[in-house]
């Protein structure tokens, strides 16, 4: 169960997030997360960012990591870097993410362009 309230801040952060259960399910996302494509049929469809949130979950310890994601429908090999942050937030994790910028000529495969680092804040 999420507190109340988390519908509202959802909808009012500039940057996507997403909640997911203990099953990985989307319990709950932004508006912004379903427009980047994060989110697709209840699950979170970018397998990096599903990774974290499956280690944070294993280990409670707070990710972030810097991603170039493909564009929605551009086909032009343009890409967004993205930076995801994971902390636990039981019973599932949530998951966040702030669009940065588009990085024309970016590889169009997911992944990331750094390791993921724990952190304390």
């Amino acid at each position: 169960m999420l507190p109340p309230g988390v519908d509202t801040v959802l909808s009012v952060l500039r940057s996507s997030a997403v909640v997911l259960d203990e099953s990985d399910s989307v319990v709950k996302a932004s508006s912004a997360a379903y427009a980047l494509g994060l989110v697709r049929g209840g699950k979170l469809a970018v397998e990096p960012m599903l990774n974290m949130a499956r280690d944070t979950r294993r280990d409670g310890e707070i990710r972030q990591v810097e991603l170039d994601l493909p564009r929605r429908g551009t086909g032009r090999g343009e890409a967004l870097a993205v930076s995801a942050r994971v902390a636990p937030w039981a019973p599932g994790s949530c998951c966040s993410w702030s669009r940065t910028s588009p990085r024309p000529g970016a590889s169009r495969r997911c992944g990331a362009t750094s390791s993921p680092t724990s952190a304390t804040s």
